[in-house]
């Protein structure tokens, strides 16, 4: 089955996060678990996404493209930017 939303690179990449006051450098891996953490959730789906806990599955290009995730709640696959990710730890 054809997928929507296309993975064309499983490369890692570092990126900041602004999901903080003070950004921090991320390194997004595939198959990492992350937490989605938005400071200013403008909408609906930033609003119903933050806090949610999800595993990168590819990005969507290989320079500043989106980022494909299964969420982990109910493993829907779905897109979200890459700075609003943070490295998820189990507690």
């Amino acid at each position: 089955m054809e997928y929507r939303k296309p993975i064309n690179s499983t490369e890692s990449i570092k990126t900041y996060s602004n999901a903080t006051s003070d950004p921090k450098d991320v390194e997004l891996v595939v198959g990492q678990q992350y937490i989605i953490d938005i400071v200013k959730q403008t909408t609906k789906k930033d609003r119903s996404n933050n806090n949610r806990i999800v595993e990168i599955m590819g990005f969507t290009d290989d320079f500043m493209g989106d980022v494909v995730v299964k969420y982990l709640d109910n493993n829907r696959r779905g897109r979200v930017r890459v700075n609003v990710l943070l490295p998820y730890k189990e507690e």
